[in-house]
């Protein structure tokens, strides 16, 4: 009985080595993994930072534009208003031109 007892107890040993060896394997890829999951979220980190910078950019641009724009259509009105008032004074040279004219053919006769 004895020998039968030691023999029961050394094969449990030996599954109990396999299990523990079983466990270190399952630990070491779950570390492995571990490490992969974070070198893979420290990738992410830095392409959500890169990609934060560029739509940083593209706002900044877009708003340098519509700057950009805002000061074209003010310069576009103050061109309008200047070409109505460089017309406006035409209109009175000519005036002023017949005017004399006018009174110039008087004095003349």
């Amino acid at each position: 009985r004895r020998g039968t007892s030691v023999q029961v107890a050394l094969q449990q040993v030996e599954v109990l080595e396999m299990q523990l060896e079983r466990a270190r394997m399952d630990a070491t890829i779950d570390a492995a993994r571990s490490g992969q999951v974070a070198r893979e979220a420290a990738a992410k980190t830095v392409l959500v930072a890169r990609l934060e910078r560029k739509i940083q950019s593209l706002e900044d641009r877009l708003e340098e534009n519509a700057s950009l724009e805002a000061a074209s259509v003010s310069a576009s009105r103050r061109c309008v208003v200047a070409e109505e008032a460089l017309a406006a004074l035409e209109r009175k040279v000519e005036t002023l031109t017949e005017e004399v004219g006018h009174k110039a053919s008087g004095l003349s006769q």
